[in-house]
Protein backbone atom coordinates (compact mmCIF):
# COMPACT_ATOMS: atom_id res chain seq x y z
CA UNK A 1 0.00 0.00 0.00
CA UNK A 2 1.40 3.34 -0.92
CA UNK A 3 2.03 5.39 2.55
CA UNK A 4 1.63 9.07 2.42
CA UNK A 5 3.05 11.93 4.97
CA UNK A 6 1.80 15.02 4.82
CA UNK A 7 2.42 17.02 8.18
CA UNK A 8 5.88 17.77 8.44
CA UNK A 9 5.31 16.82 12.31
CA UNK A 10 4.64 13.09 11.27
CA UNK A 11 7.52 12.51 9.25
CA UNK A 12 9.52 11.66 12.70
CA UNK A 13 8.29 8.28 11.91
CA UNK A 14 10.56 7.96 9.90
CA UNK A 15 13.18 8.48 12.09
CA UNK A 16 13.68 5.30 14.83
CA UNK A 17 16.32 7.74 16.45
CA UNK A 18 14.16 10.83 16.68
CA UNK A 19 11.15 9.25 17.04
CA UNK A 20 12.11 7.42 20.42
CA UNK A 21 13.36 10.71 21.48
CA UNK A 22 9.77 12.21 21.02
CA UNK A 23 7.91 9.13 22.59
CA UNK A 24 10.49 6.25 24.01
CA UNK A 25 12.08 3.54 22.58
CA UNK A 26 9.21 0.90 23.54
CA UNK A 27 6.54 2.90 21.80
CA UNK A 28 8.65 3.56 18.45
CA UNK A 29 9.18 0.48 17.95
CA UNK A 30 5.86 0.08 17.47
CA UNK A 31 5.16 2.93 15.97
CA UNK A 32 7.65 1.13 13.22
CA UNK A 33 6.85 -2.15 12.93
CA UNK A 34 3.12 -0.66 12.16
CA UNK A 35 4.73 1.19 9.67
CA UNK A 36 6.19 -1.87 7.99
CA UNK A 37 3.10 -4.04 8.32
CA UNK A 38 1.03 -1.22 6.21
CA UNK A 39 3.70 -0.84 3.53
CA UNK A 40 2.68 -4.61 2.89
CA UNK A 41 -0.95 -4.79 3.12
CA UNK A 42 -2.21 -4.26 -0.31
CA UNK A 43 -5.62 -2.34 0.19
CA UNK A 44 -7.07 -0.90 3.05
CA UNK A 45 -9.76 -4.20 3.18
CA UNK A 46 -6.41 -6.22 3.85
CA UNK A 47 -6.08 -3.39 7.05
CA UNK A 48 -9.05 -4.05 8.31
CA UNK A 49 -8.66 -7.77 8.61
CA UNK A 50 -5.03 -7.49 9.91
CA UNK A 51 -3.07 -7.27 12.71
CA UNK A 52 -3.11 -4.48 15.20
CA UNK A 53 -7.08 -4.48 16.04
CA UNK A 54 -7.55 -2.24 13.05
CA UNK A 55 -10.63 -0.40 13.51
CA UNK A 56 -12.91 2.65 12.04
CA UNK A 57 -13.37 5.52 14.26
CA UNK A 58 -16.24 7.77 14.81
CA UNK A 59 -16.99 11.31 16.16
CA UNK A 60 -13.76 13.62 15.43
CA UNK A 61 -11.64 11.45 13.54
CA UNK A 62 -14.41 9.69 12.14
CA UNK A 63 -13.26 8.29 8.33
CA UNK A 64 -10.06 7.03 9.99
CA UNK A 65 -8.52 4.05 10.79
CA UNK A 66 -6.59 3.31 14.34
CA UNK A 67 -4.28 0.72 14.66
CA UNK A 68 -3.23 -0.37 18.78
CA UNK A 69 0.17 0.21 19.84
CA UNK A 70 -0.17 -0.34 23.40
CA UNK A 71 -2.70 -0.26 25.67
CA UNK A 72 -3.95 3.91 24.92
CA UNK A 73 -1.95 4.92 22.08
CA UNK A 74 -3.13 4.51 18.71
CA UNK A 75 -1.59 5.16 15.52
CA UNK A 76 -4.17 7.56 13.32
CA UNK A 77 -4.29 6.62 9.38
CA UNK A 78 -6.91 7.69 6.90
CA UNK A 79 -7.46 6.14 3.42
CA UNK A 80 -7.16 8.89 0.40
CA UNK A 81 -10.78 8.25 -1.05
CA UNK A 82 -13.40 10.67 -1.76
CA UNK A 83 -15.41 12.06 1.14
CA UNK A 84 -18.83 10.20 -0.03
CA UNK A 85 -16.74 6.90 -0.60
CA UNK A 86 -18.81 3.64 -0.68
CA UNK A 87 -17.69 1.12 1.72
CA UNK A 88 -16.44 -0.38 -1.08
CA UNK A 89 -13.87 2.33 -2.06
CA UNK A 90 -13.40 2.61 1.03
CA UNK A 91 -11.94 -1.07 1.06
CA UNK A 92 -10.53 -1.07 -1.66
CA UNK A 93 -8.35 2.29 -1.22
CA UNK A 94 -4.20 1.72 -1.65
CA UNK A 95 -3.59 4.73 -0.50
CA UNK A 96 -3.13 6.11 3.58
CA UNK A 97 -2.07 9.29 4.81
CA UNK A 98 -0.55 8.86 8.37
CA UNK A 99 -2.06 11.33 10.47
CA UNK A 100 -0.60 11.02 13.83
CA UNK A 101 -0.21 8.93 17.64
CA UNK A 102 -2.46 9.76 19.74
CA UNK A 103 -4.17 8.71 22.66
CA UNK A 104 -7.85 9.33 22.77
CA UNK A 105 -8.93 7.21 25.91
CA UNK A 106 -11.03 9.09 28.45
CA UNK A 107 -12.34 12.54 28.97
CA UNK A 108 -9.56 14.38 30.45
CA UNK A 109 -7.83 16.43 27.96
CA UNK A 110 -4.40 15.47 29.17
CA UNK A 111 -5.09 12.16 28.34
CA UNK A 112 -6.60 12.64 25.11
CA UNK A 113 -4.20 14.05 23.01
CA UNK A 114 -1.82 13.99 19.81
CA UNK A 115 1.91 12.13 21.05
CA UNK A 116 2.91 12.86 17.23
CA UNK A 117 1.86 15.66 15.80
Amino acid sequence: MDIIINIPKVKVILDYKELSRKIGSDLAKKVQARYAQLEAYQNVKQLLNGIGNPHILVGDLKGHIAMNLDANNRLIIAPLVPAESSDEIFNAATQIEIRGVKDYHGANKNTNKWLIP
